[in-house]
């Protein structure tokens, strides 16, 4: 599938040849991964069916569409891939463990991984698996995704992109300029984020209040029990909408509240780094631990450092 050679859909079958003993050792599944592994090959199997010769271009605008279509896109047209890479990370990572599927294991949700590498202009010869995952992961079905591929022409979304930028853009001006809108109420009518709306009023010289954000005591009593819970501040931002400084401020401001969030944040790390190291070790038996810490997001170099008494007596050879 690169840039300058696209591949032939029959070049989208899974493997099949396993006599050389790679997959003789394959890592126990969960049923749902297994329903997420068939749903792949059921999908490679369909296009390899098809006589077409996909072209990159149209691939990655058909793999943008859907993921604009599933609310993973910006108000300027951009892809929330850091979003995209969490739900991926998420749903897929399991299949990690099976050679064929192993740069899941690169799938970080501080990067954006396959799906930038699928989703940008990238020149070169990607995977046919990768492109099997991508489906799977954006599509309803085969169907949706012939059918966004077939109607993907760059210039109608590109327009399309720009159309809707620029009337956001214009009623944002219009709402604040005009009719002496705050910005925040503006942005929100819009669907534009807030911090973006003012970023753009000032690069055009639009006035506008800066007004101190006020908390309502409903908000307060939810970053509360966020923090106590041990949420970190990126997880709070988002599901409050939030900047991530404000909420860091209202942490600062009750020590007693600062400090429980500190104990119970170290207690999420640690149960979920137990948790992921576990599942390592039961479904790659037999790895060496320096493999193991070559899994991305592996958590082995953490529990090192922070919860080593555990790790020493899990595996007594460390």
């Amino acid at each position: 599938m690169g840039h300058s050679q696209p591949r032939q859909l029959r070049d989208w079958t899974l493997p099949e040849d396993h006599s050389s003993g790679e997959w003789e050792h394959l890592p126990r599944l969960r049923a749902a991964s297994i329903e997420k592994l068939a749903r792949i090959a059921s999908i490679s199997a369909s296009i390899a069916q098809i006589s077409v010769a996909f072209d990159d271009e149209r691939l990655r605008i058909a793999y943008r569409q859907a993921a604009q279509d599933r609310g993973w896109a910006a108000f300027d047209g951009s892809l929330r891939t850091l979003v995209m890479m969490r739900h991926l990370t998420a749903g897929y990572r399991e299949l990690a463990t099976i050679p064929a599927f192993n740069f899941l294991a690169d799938a970080d949700q501080n990067d954006a991984g396959v799906i930038g590498l699928l989703t940008r202009r990238f020149p070169g010869l990607h995977h046919p698996v990768k492109h099997a995952v991508l489906i799977a992961f954006l599509f309803d079905s085969v169907e949706h995704f012939i059918d966004t591929y077939r109607t993907a022409a760059q210039e109608k979304i590109s327009n399309g992109a720009d159309t809707v930028v620029g009337n956001c853009r214009e009623a944002l001006r219009r709402l604040v300029e005009f009719e002496k809108w705050s910005v925040s109420r503006a942005a929100k009518a819009t669907g534009i984020p807030l911090c973006q709306a003012c970023r753009w009023l000032e690069s055009i010289g639009v006035p506008y209040n800066h007004r101190p954000r006020m908390l309502s005591d409903q908000t307060k009593e939810q970053l509360r029990s966020m923090l106590i819970a041990g949420d970190d501040y990126g997880q709070i931002a988002e599901r409050t909408g939030l900047k991530k400084s404000l909420i860091r401020a209202f942490a600062a401001s009750n020590k007693a509240l600062r400090d429980v969030w500190r104990v119970r944040r170290f207690e999420c790390l640690r149960d979920r780094h137990r948790a992921h190291a576990l599942e390592l070790f039961n479904t790659m038996r037999g790895v060496s631990i320096t493999a193991l810490k070559s899994v991305r997001g592996n958590g082995l170099m953490w529990l090192e450092r922070h919860d080593r008494a555990w790790l020493t007596k899990t595996i007594p050879t460390l």
